[in-house]
Parts: C-alpha cells; sequence; structure tokens
C-alpha cells in the first residue's frame, strides 16, 4: 500500500506545493467569473436601468420647456425674442425625440410600455396645438396664439405632464 510517509521529503514538498497552487488557481477562477457576473449586473443597471430613468426624466424636463418657450413666442419682449425661442422651440423638440427613441429601446415591461404610449399620444396630441400657435404668432396674430396657448394647450400639456410623471415615476422604481 502506497503512504505518504514512504514518500521522499522533496516529493511531498512538491505535492504540498501543487494542492496550495491548484486551491489557488480554483480560488481565482471562481473571483473572476463572480467579478463577470458583477460587472454584467452593474452594466444592466447602468445602461438600462439609469439609462431608462434619464431619459424619462429629460422628457418630463422638456415637456416644461416646451411650455416655457411657447409663453414666450406668445408673448415676446421684442421680435428678436420671438425669432430665437421659435427656434428654440425647435431644438428642444428635437431632444424630447431623441429621448423618446432612446427611451423607446430601453422599456422593456407591459407596464412601462403601457406608460410610454400613454405620454405619446398625449404629446401626438399636443404637437398640432403647438405648431398651430407658432403659425399664429409667426402671421402676426400674437393675442389669438395666446388664446389657443391658454384655451388648447394648457389642458394638453397638464395632461400629457401627468403622463410623464407616470412614465419617470415608473421607471424609477
Amino acid at each position: 500500500m502506497f503512504s505518504i510517509s514512504d514518500m521522499k521529503i522533496g516529493t511531498r514538498l512538491a505535492l504540498g506545493f501543487c494542492l496550495v497552487l491548484l486551491c489557488s488557481i480554483v480560488l481565482l477562477a471562481l473571483g473572476l467569473w463572480k467579478m463577470s457576473e458583477l460587472q454584467n449586473g452593474t452594466n444592466a443597471i447602468v445602461n438600462n436601468k439609469v439609462a431608462s430613468l434619464s431619459n424619462a426624466m429629460d422628457m418630463r424636463e422638456v415637456g416644461w420647456s416646451v411650455a416655457l418657450s411657447l409663453r414666450k413666442i406668445v408673448a415676446p419682449t421684442d421680435a428678436k425674442e420671438g425669432e430665437l425661442e421659435g427656434k428654440k422651440l425647435s431644438q428642444i423638440l428635437g431632444k424630447y425625440a431623441k429621448s423618446e427613441a432612446n427611451l423607446k429601446k430601453l422599456v422593456s415591461s407591459t407596464h412601462g410600455d403601457t406608460a410610454y404610449m400613454a405620454a405619446t399620444e398625449q404629446k401626438q396630441a399636443i404637437l398640432p396645438v403647438v405648431a398651430k400657435i407658432k403659425a399664429m404668432v409667426d402671421g402676426g396674430n400674437y393675442f389669438d396664439g395666446s388664446l389657443l396657448l391658454k384655451s388648447d394647450f394648457l389642458p394638453l400639456h397638464e395632461k400629457w405632464m401627468e403622463s410623464l410623471g407616470v412614465l419617470a415615476e415608473f421607471q424609477q422604481k
């Protein structure tokens, strides 16, 4: 029968070091595997969850910016301010479209998709009113543009902001 005590001391030391080395390699592999899993989890959080929340919050912020810009368009202090705000409104709506497209890629649940679609529907309802107000102001009809802002835009804007609030709240959860 073979026994460890029958081995030479050099052989025993070599086997002992090999055993320690083998255990170290196993621990290293296990650690690397767990670190990889942790990295994947972190990437999912940052690239999906944080990005979707950021886009939803950007959409909400832009919604408020649209209202402020329209108010400046219908009641400018001078012609230059009205012209600048008209250009700014186009940029604001472009930023909204970009955030909306990014969020659409990231929404993965049924409830999130429902909230996203509600916000999109509200935006689609408000855009013709925005265009009409802008056309009135471009034609020099500031009074009717202002009336349309108060009568048609503001109620739709409240619904839009409410739907964006629900969307942002869902993304935060």
